[in-house]
């Protein structure tokens, strides 16, 4: 079984030592690292969990540093700590990085291990709702296509007769229309420059749901890259 991944950003590396030294008996993995700004390079390059940060640190405050990880790494839990004279430093921190939970310094360290568990299950409740909705989706799309392949020639004329008759406006012609409202939501994200992980933020999704949604927009426009799909969508709405 996969341990989680923990990220302790603390500059001061006594207390990167005291936390990992708590939780020394938890199924964890934990890294703990002294700049924020070289914190950033490492979630870059290595998936974490959970991310443990303090609020006062060189180069990048707490809260900035949370913000950023929300924006770039949004399925990873972020904890904030932070002293008594910085409390407004951290409401500032859970308001523009979602942070999940905050703590008062000095604080037990069986706290702590307790936030991250129930971080850990609320992340996995997530990930677990994400993939029942993609899910529902692919089936809804699926009997969508089936419905539309198996049509008697009735239905097909009545469409027919349908279009020929409305205004031509975008998408409604070619493999671009049998894409549902939130596909099409999707694609003109792309069309407009942003990737899957500011698409996910801005309607609230995961960044593993718009991916999903991509391999069936993909399947049905008969493109196999980003690039193909906008060109090919973009090519239709003129």
């Amino acid at each position: 079984m996969r341990r989680a991944q923990i990220l302790l950003v603390d500059d001061e590396p006594e207390v990167i030592s005291a936390i990992k030294e708590a939780l020394y008996h938890e199924p964890y993995e934990i890294i703990g690292i002294g700049d924020p700004v070289e914190a950033l390079r490492l979630l870059a390059n290595k998936p974490f969990d959970v991310v443990v940060a303090d609020e006062k640190m060189p180069n990048m405050g707490g809260a900035e540093f949370l913000a950023a990880v929300r924006r770039d790494f949004p399925a990873t839990v972020r904890i904030i700590l932070t002293g008594h004279a910085s409390v407004g430093s951290a409401v500032r921190a859970i308001n523009e990085g979602s942070v999940y939970r905050y703590l008062l310094k000095p604080f037990p360290a069986s706290e702590l291990g307790e936030i991250i568990r129930q971080g850990l299950s609320d992340q996995h409740t997530s990930e677990l709702r994400d993939r029942i909705v993609d899910g529902a989706v692919r089936q809804h799309d699926a009997l969508i296509d089936y419905a539309a392949a198996v049509g008697g020639s009735g239905a097909n004329e009545r469409q027919a007769s349908s279009r020929s008759a409305a205004p031509k406006q975008a998408g409604n012609s070619g493999p671009a229309a049998s894409l549902s409202q939130r596909e099409r939501q999707i694609v003109s994200a792309l069309a407009a420059g942003k990737d899957p992980k500011t698409i996910a933020q801005a309607l609230d999704i995961s960044v593993h749901t718009v991916r999903s949604h991509l391999k069936t927009i993909y399947r049905k426009v008969g493109v196999r890259t980003q690039l193909e799909l906008v060109t090919r969508v973009l090519g239709e709405n003129r």
